[in-house]
């Protein structure tokens, strides 16, 4: 491998990393790796009556830098020390920027969020800036809405999203010191500039992970 090769390929990690859903902020030494053998399913002390994998602190990793699990196995998925929820990978280089969508129960909070991260992963690349998934499985209800809201029906069908509760597949149940607590669920995307962005040269400084929430109008009565 040559030098610039190397550095080319080198990750340059945050000081502090701050958790999608639950807004811990910690150390990136401190992040937790997904188990992947099948024994270990289910054993996650914070994820509670789930089949979740264990989540742990890695003492051991492979070759291509992948941590090694409890019962051998090679492991890639990351998860916050505190909720033990998915982490994506971009929180660790890029800092985030939470924006949550407020509106009374059925002012159309669901349709405004679809439509502007449907809109925003046609425009931005005119603006020379990448707007990509950070993590195709937290984003998946939201690409499901884009689906259906713009690719499913025909032009002159109605189109109907689902109410979003206020409690369901969009929080995720947790236990965190020994309370109870139900987070909502992110939709996480990557901001960078592209070349021939006139700042591209701050690209590290400027990259930002946007993460965005549809929360039940409910919860802001």
């Amino acid at each position: 491998m040559s030098p610039s090769s190397s550095i080319a390929n080198t990750v340059r990690l945050r000081s502090e990393v701050t958790c999608a859903h639950c807004w811990f902020s910690f150390p990136p030494q401190d992040t937790l790796w997904v188990s992947t053998h099948d024994s270990l399913a289910g054993a996650d002390h914070v994820l509670k009556n789930t089949d979740e994998q264990l989540r742990f602190l890695p003492s051991h990793f492979s070759a291509a830098g992948h941590a090694i699990d409890p019962k051998g196995e090679q492991c890639t998925d990351l998860a916050c020390p505190r909720c033990h929820l998915p982490l994506p990978r971009g929180l660790l280089e890029m800092p985030p920027i939470f924006i949550s969508i407020l509106g009374a129960p059925s002012s159309g909070k669901s349709y405004l969020l679809a439509s502007m991260v449907w809109q925003m992963r046609r425009a931005a690349s005119d603006f020379r800036i990448r707007f990509d998934d950070a993590d195709p499985s937290l984003n998946a209800f939201l690409l499901e809405y884009e689906e259906k809201f713009f690719l499913a029906a025909q032009d002159d069908q109605w189109v109907t999203l689902p109410k979003t509760e206020q409690e369901g597949d969009l929080y995720v149940p947790v236990q965190i010191d020994e309370r109870d607590v139900l987070l909502a669920r992110p939709f996480v995307f990557a901001l960078q500039p592209l070349q021939g962005h006139p700042n591209l040269d701050r690209r590290d400084k400027l990259s930002r992970l946007l993460c965005v929430y549809d929360n039940a109008g409910e919860h802001f009565l």
